[in-house]
């Protein structure tokens, strides 16, 4: 049973609720046409895919490219890094404000440890970037570590409010200029 140091947290405690109970009845609206889909790549490529497979398949980075390209969703190119020089150089090449990621199943799944560095800037920050990498991953060199640009958050709905199941029609986003639909489905305000 909650308890509220006085009757008005309680109060907006509840208002929260039948807030967020409305806005999980309220229709989605009408999906967004997609753009530039290209079924039948998609299709040529999965069945190439599973051709000769009965099990599971993990996409290598060219094919998801692929995939995500038949649906008209373009991925930024990231690059491999195996040493600081070689991530500094990837940065270089990208234009900088980039991201350091390692991708070892040791600290991808541990939010203990971090293993994602955003808006590096500089040779200075990624070399710290890498330090700290390293005090996490032994090896860093075979640590699966990649650098890509930096995404910058946008607002995925017309009236600058993003709803999502976890957090409800509470989180407000920061610029609601940025952008009016999801980058990857779209749709504003998905709820599904």
């Amino acid at each position: 049973m909650p308890s509220y140091p006085a009757v008005e947290a309680a109060i907006r405690a509840l208002a929260r609720v039948v807030e967020y109970a409305v806005w999980l009845r309220t229709p989605d609206g009408e999906p967004t046409e997609p753009g530039d889909v290209d079924l039948r790549r998609a299709r040529q490529l999965v069945t190439r895919v599973l051709a000769d497979r009965r099990d599971e398949v993990e996409l290598d980075d060219q094919q998801l490219t692929q995939l995500l390209g038949a649906y008209g969703i373009d991925l930024w190119p990231r690059v491999p890094v195996a040493t600081v020089e070689e991530a500094q150089a990837a940065a270089a090449e990208l234009g900088w404000d980039v991201v350091l990621k390692s991708t070892r199943p040791a600290v991808r799944e541990r939010p203990d440890r971090q293993h994602v560095w955003r808006n590096i800037e500089s040779p200075t920050e990624m070399k710290e970037a890498w330090a700290t990498l390293a005090h996490y991953v032994p090896r860093p060199a075979v640590a699966r570590s990649w650098c890509r640009r930096t995404r910058h958050p946008a607002c995925p709905s017309r009236s600058g409010r993003s709803r999502t199941r976890c957090s409800g029609p509470w989180c407000r986003s920061a610029s609601p200029a940025r952008s009016s639909s999801c980058w990857a489905t779209g749709r504003s305000g998905s709820r599904r």
